[in-house]
């Protein structure tokens, strides 16, 4: 995805890290949007001051206008 583009929404300390939260949207090979959101959670090596790991927990932004029940309830039911 050669336009990828990731915006940092939030930030907030988290016990041995930083909680992040993210926006990443760009356009797929087949002309297609992308549109994903969620957040990272870096560990943070404190005596050389960098990320040792990362966990991801990101999604896909549905664009359907479903509330949360809805949704929930659409998921549960399964295909």
């Amino acid at each position: 995805m050669p336009d990828l583009a990731a915006r940092v929404l939030a930030t907030a300390p988290a016990p041995d890290g930083i909680w992040t939260e993210w926006e990443m949207s760009g356009r797929r090979p087949d002309g297609t949007d992308h549109l994903m959101r969620g957040v990272i959670i870096f560990e943070i090596d404190t005596q050389e001051h960098r990320a040792r790991a990362a966990r991801f927990f990101l999604e896909p932004v549905d664009h359907e206008q479903l509330d949360a029940d809805t949704a929930v309830r659409e998921i549960l039911a399964g295909p």
